[in-house]
């Protein structure tokens, strides 16, 4: 599915949300992505970047970044069911990939597909958008 007017930084996987089976899951989290994504810029203005690589050295990418003012969402996955971001190697991972990108000077949101469906990760990005300066 194509977004209108967002990048993507580099080829992505098909899977927005890592341990989501099933076809019919990956285009309805697909089609929220895209909703809030869309949502954001027409109330900001700020262009979204998928899959963003924000660190020089490391392949790590953010699920969708706003570069221009240093704002980044990160969406985890599977949480009640023992996804990535829960079991203690992903855990670990994470911490590390957040740390380096803080040292960057990025503001980086954490979020749930729960929130995701319930407007709550909308209304928090819309919020840290609209506070946030262009550089």
């Amino acid at each position: 599915m194509a977004i209108s007017r967002c990048r993507n930084s580099e080829k992505t996987t098909d899977n927005p949300s890592p341990g989501v089976g099933g076809r019919g899951k990956k285009e309805a989290y697909e089609q929220l992505l895209t909703q809030l994504i869309q949502s954001i810029e027409q109330e900001t203005g700020y262009e979204a970047i998928r899959e963003f690589r924000f660190h020089g050295t490391r392949k790590w990418r953010f699920d969708v970044a706003w570069p221009q003012v240093g704002i980044a969402l990160e969406i985890d996955g599977a949480v009640w069911a023992g996804g990535r971001h829960v079991h203690p190697v992903g855990f670990l991972k994470d911490v590390e990939k957040l740390n380096e990108a803080n040292l960057l000077h990025w503001n980086v949101f954490r979020t749930t597909w729960k929130e995701m469906k319930n407007g709550e990760a909308l209304a928090l990005m819309l919020k840290a958008l609209r506070g946030a300066h262009a550089s």
